[in-house]
C-alpha cells in the first residue's frame, strides 16, 4: 500500500489493520500536521520522529519490526532518474528526448 497522506490509512481500523499485517514499513518525510498519528501508530522515537521531518527525497525510515529499524537513502541511476521523474523542470528539458 501506498499513500503519501498518512491520515488516509491511519485514521480508519481496517487502515491500521493493514499496516499491522505488513512485513515491512517504509515512512518518507513526513508533514508537521501528520507526524503525531504516524509517530503513535508507528511508535517513533523523538530521532524518528526529527528524522521524517527533515528528510529530503529518498531519504527514510525502513522498520522490519519495533525494534528492526534504519535509516536510508534511495538512490536512482541516471537511466532509472529519466523514466520516474516528475520535476516539472526536468521533464520539460526532455521533452523532444524521446
Amino acid at each position: 500500500m501506498v499513500t503519501q497522506d498518512a491520515e488516509d490509512v491511519l485514521g480508519s481500523g481496517l487502515g491500521r489493520a493493514v499496516i499491522a499485517s505488513a512485513a515491512t514499513q517504509v515512512l518518507l518525510r513526513q508533514a508537521p500536521q501528520a507526524i503525531d498519528l504516524a509517530a503513535e501508530a508507528f511508535r517513533l522515537s523523538a530521532g524518528e520522529e526529527a528524522l521524517l521531518l527533515a528528510a529530503g527525497r529518498g531519504e527514510g525510515l525502513l522498520a522490519g519490526g519495533p525494534s528492526a529499524r534504519v535509516s536510508f537513502q534511495a538512490l536512482a541511476s541516471p537511466a532509472e532518474h529519466l523514466l520516474c521523474t516528475s520535476d516539472p523542470a526536468e521533464l520539460a528539458a526532455l521533452e523532444g528526448f524521446w
